[in-house]
């Protein structure tokens, strides 16, 4: 499964990471491990965020509000 920039997805927020502190892992819902930027707090919560960046073995997403966009969804 392939995420692109600008991509909408859920997630469960799974660990707190060490280095740097706030940064959390998540699992989305296709398998693909996203890193959460201050995401520690969320451990073992569901959120939707939306990819950032994608590098060659690794995908950055940002929490969106609960009013934001829907799934799927690609920058205007």
């Amino acid at each position: 499964v392939t995420l692109r920039r600008g991509q909408v997805v859920d997630v469960r927020v799974m660990v707190a990471g060490e280095t740097p502190a706030s940064q959390a892992t998540a699992l989305s819902d296709t398998g693909v491990i996203v890193f959460v930027p201050q995401g520690n707090r969320q451990v073992g919560q569901a959120l939707r965020v939306r990819v950032t960046s994608v590098g060659r073995s690794s995908v950055k997403g940002e929490p969106m509000s609960r009013g934001e966009g829907g799934r799927g969804e690609e920058p205007a």
